[in-house]
């Protein structure tokens, strides 16, 4: 069909791995009760790279008995103790992001406002990546029967405020697990590239000078040669080559940016 063409379907492109910039949050009225909807700039996708849009959305429950008020702006709970603040719940998805945010990342919320306001997240800068995540005992509406939930829910592997450059290194690791013999840095290979093959070599050029890890894979596939080499592109996104060589020293953050050890 033609691009013009109003019957032809559009596929969903599903965000896995990217950096993203905050541009607006509000709550609002959800499927299943109310819900933090983040509006997001893809700064540097990674998964997939080729994409067609620059914004999407990213939308987190609270639950249900909360009141949205100032269009959006925050939220209050009627049945709550007026005598102390409410709380989200740690189970609801909004409740998994701020844990990951306060706890994992060590980043400090309390000084942009409440939780229950939806201006604490708009500016932030984050490192997001697809999670899956496994729900029990939910309760069907319809059949009132118990069942089993598994999902996926996208979370910050880094934040900082605009102006700031995410952490190159951070502190939560990815789900996706590396396998273990593609891993196993050895003392003489520590801070040394001299026993990478040519490939490899080529790949740490790319990577050096780059201000993160996502910066970095960003352009090595999107570079021509890697990315018609599908071994080695599979590597830095689905292997954490770079991660192996920063965790062994061959890659290396100095002043914000990526250097090769010499």
């Amino acid at each position: 069909m033609a691009d013009n063409d109003s019957w032809e379907l559009e596929e969903l492109t599903p965000i896995n791995n990217a950096e993203v910039t905050i541009a607006d949050s509000y709550f609002e009225e959800g499927k299943y009760g109310t819900q933090l909807t983040l509006l997001c700039n893809i700064d540097i996708p990674i998964d997939p790279v080729d994409i067609s849009f620059s914004t999407f959305s990213i939308w987190y429950g609270v639950g249900k008995g909360w009141t949205i008020l100032e269009n959006g702006g925050r939220i209050v709970k009627p049945d709550a103790d007026p005598t102390k603040p409410a709380k989200i719940h740690a189970s609801s998805r909004l409740g998994k992001l701020i844990a990951r945010v306060i706890k994992d990342l060590k980043f400090d919320m309390q000084v942009r406002g409440l939780p229950t306001e939806a201006k604490v997240w708009k500016g932030l800068k984050m490192h997001m990546l697809r999670e899956s995540v496994h729900y029990e005992g939910i309760v069907d509406e319809a059949s009132g029967e118990a069942k089993t939930i598994d999902s996926s829910i996208l979370l910050p592997m880094a934040v900082s405020t605009v102006g700031q450059s995410l952490p190159v290194s951070p502190p939560v690791s990815p789900t996706v697990s590396v396998p273990q013999s593609g891993f196993q840095p050895t003392v003489a290979a520590s801070a040394s590239i001299n026993g990478l093959s040519d490939v490899d070599k080529y790949i740490l050029s790319l990577a050096v000078g780059k201000g993160s890890l996502a910066e970095a894979k960003t352009a090595i596939v999107r570079d021509p040669q890697i990315a018609n080499d599908n071994a080695a592109s599979s590597r830095v996104l689905e292997h954490g080559l770079l991660e192996q060589w920063m965790a062994s020293g061959i890659l290396q953050s100095i002043d914000g940016r990526l250097v090769a050890a010499q």
